[in-house]
């Protein structure tokens, strides 16, 4: 008797170049890819999907997707104007946060020296912020314009200790690598609290694997959902 099994689905996602732990680590092809790598895998494994993952800087990741040449892209965080670059999870013309990955934060970082203590004290500064990250545009629409685009956390700390900036403003998994990858560099570096903002992170699909996928693409949300509420999940933080 000749057994047939059933093949697997491959799709390809894209991921930022820069470590953003613990949800992803900079390299899916080690033992700890980061708990979304592990979370998407397992929803992968479930529905019996075969998940590529290409790494690349940020902005090309979104725009890979936008020009469906890559399948989606994880840990996208919601923004209307992305929805042009693919589609997220939504409910009733909503974004719907019950499917989301996970929920991150943005915060200040500065000097010892600085006098920056709040979101207030930005006006009139200099600010690094991580190329394409959405936070851009909250502190656009707060009145704060002097942004400077940088290609990463580690160069936009590093224009800080150069003095050509006055702040960073990123997701406080990426400086917190950053300054335990190099604690003599940046031991100067503090965090202001409370954060700038906490926002949940989406797996986005292309408009093109959506339209053809549908049905697919709301399995697979529903399954990092359901991953997400589960033991599992927790298990994987103690992982990290």
């Amino acid at each position: 008797m000749v057994v047939v099994q059933a093949s697997s689905t491959t799709i390809r996602l894209t991921y930022n170049i820069e470590p953003n732990p613990p949800f992803n680590m900079g390299n899916h092809l080690t033992e700890k890819p980061g708990i979304t790598i592990e979370v998407i895998r397992a929803a992968g494994h479930r529905l019996t999907l075969n998940f590529v993952f290409v790494k690349m800087p940020w902005k090309r990741c979104l725009y890979t997707v936008q020009k469906n040449t890559m399948d989606g892209t994880i840990d996208a965080s919601f923004k209307k104007e992305r929805m042009k670059v693919g589609v997220y999870p939504m409910a009733d013309g909503e974004i719907d946060a019950s499917k989301r990955n996970n929920t991150q934060s943005y915060s200040i970082f500065t000097t010892q020296a600085s006098d920056i203590e709040s979101i207030e004290d930005l006006f009139n500064k200099y600010i690094g912020v991580t190329r394409g990250y959405s936070i851009i545009t909250d502190l656009e629409s707060k009145g704060i314009k002097n942004i400077i685009e940088t290609n990463g956390s580690l160069v936009s700390l590093r224009m800080l200790k150069r003095k050509r900036i006055h702040a960073v403003v990123d997701l406080e998994a990426n400086i917190q690598s950053q300054l335990h990858s190099y604690p003599n560099e940046f031991q100067d570096i503090r965090m202001i609290t409370p954060p700038v903002k906490s926002k949940n992170y989406y797996l986005l699909f292309s408009h093109k694997f959506y339209r053809e996928n549908k049905t697919l693409a709301h399995k697979i949300w529903n399954e990092i959902a359901s991953i997400r509420e589960s033991k599992q999940y927790q298990q994987l933080f103690d992982k990290y």
